[in-house]
Formats: C-alpha cells, structure tokens, sequence
C-alpha cells in the first residue's frame, strides 16, 4: 500500500519541484505584455536554445496517451491526467532531457484555453505561437 502511495506522491513531487525550480519565463513575458495586442513569439526565444521542442499537455490527457504520444516514458502525469486546474508545457532538449512547467490556468497564461481533445506532440521551440488576451477570463491564450 505504502509502495502505491508513494509511486503516485513522488511524480507529483517531481513535477511541483521542477515547476518552482524553474522561472516561469513564458508567464513572466506575457505578464508585462500589451493586453491590446496580440503576441507572437516562440519558445525558444523565452526560454533557451538549450529547449529544442516543446509539447502542451492539457486537463485530463491520460498519462498513458501522453507516455505514447510523446514517446516517454515514467512521467509525471498523473493516471487520469492533470486536472482542470493546470496545463503542462513539456520542453525537450538535443539529449532529450525534459522539463515539466505546471501553470495556474486562471493566472496570467492558459496554455488549454477550451477543453477538448489537443494535439499532444512534440512541436520545434522556434516555431512562432500566437496569444492573444481574453478580458473575460483575465488570461493569455494561444491562438494555434
């Protein structure tokens, strides 16, 4: 029983530390940004030439769609996926290592802006994403 708790706490750890070792760069640009405007910018420019693709993992992807889709394998994800409080931008460098960032959907960037079925893969960082501000929800969205 202790073994099952524990293989469940601990990915969760991980996860919650990465997030808070990590500077949220994406938020930090989008938080000074022109609400009026959109933004166009890609990720490597925000976070590194280090990061050379990045995914979007949204609220209640399952981890077992998420390990296949991403080719990965013992994620943080948990088994019925994250909840409808979070998205997870997943950066993947040259050696393959990954880092998990965890966002607050309802602060500054909501990366699953509707809740539906999203293209969980691996996308280059110098790809340029669009966000625009929505007033109603007080937050950045991507646009594709």
């Amino acid at each position: 029983m202790l073994k099952k708790r524990l293989a469940v706490i601990i990915p969760l750890t991980a996860l919650t530390l990465a997030s808070c070792s990590t500077e949220n760069a994406l938020e930090s640009h989008l938080s000074s940004a022109d609400q009026s405007s959109h933004q166009s910018l890609n990720l490597r420019s925000i976070y590194g030439d280090e990061w050379v693709e990045f995914a979007i993992v949204c609220p209640y992807a399952p981890k077992d769609t998420v390990e296949a889709e991403l080719q990965l394998e013992d994620t943080p994800v948990p088994r019925f996926g994250f909840d409808e409080t979070q998205s997870i931008l997943v950066l993947k460098s040259t050696s393959s290592n990954t880092e998990w960032i965890s966002f607050k959907r309802t602060h500054i960037v909501d990366l699953c802006p509707v809740l539906s079925d999203y293209d969980i893969s691996f996308r280059p960082t110098d790809s340029t994403l669009d966000f625009v501000f929505n007033l109603k929800n007080n937050v950045w969205e991507p646009t594709n």
